[in-house]
């Protein structure tokens, strides 16, 4: 693509906040989706993590961009969203909210910087592909590429 520029376009995650005894009141309600996160997504993690020494580059990265594992990957910060009550939406509040609100401040900075006809190859943690591609799909601005038409299986 012969890229001359690298851009540093990450955002923190923004301060969000939720009352204390809020979070307090559903402490334990937290601790079960805690357990059920490291049952579900744990092992998973692990053995995507253990892919990188097992598979090429290529397959690995094909396999991290695929539309099933961005699913999945995206799943897991959906986990703590049903905690609280419909007055009190601690789980709806506390992590979602940021995490996508980080993700689209990433996308703000990209568009900052990006000019009419320029060709963009963005680099992110695989828990970011789904929200990213969503923001850029559904902008105007871009047209999203997938990464298996530049890394298809030989």
């Amino acid at each position: 693509m012969q890229h001359d520029t690298v851009y540093a376009v990450d955002a923190p995650i923004p301060d969000l906040t939720v009352a204390e005894e809020d979070i307090q009141e559903f402490g334990s309600a937290f601790t079960q989706k805690e357990q059920h996160w490291k049952d579900t997504y744990g092992n998973y993690l692990n053995f995507m993590d253990s892919l990188q020494k097992a598979l090429s580059l290529q397959d690995y990265l094909l396999l991290i961009n695929s539309e099933e594992t961005q699913q999945r990957d995206h799943g897991q910060y959906l986990l703590y969203t049903s905690v609280g009550t419909q007055k009190k939406p601690v789980g709806a509040d506390l992590w979602f909210p940021r995490w996508y609100n980080r993700n689209v401040r990433i996308f703000a900075n990209i568009q900052r910087i990006a000019e009419e006809g320029d060709r963009l190859l963005v680099i992110y943690g695989s828990s970011h592909i789904h929200t990213l591609k969503d923001l850029f799909t559904a902008s105007r601005d871009f047209s999203v590429v997938d990464l298996s038409e530049y890394l298809s299986p030989e």
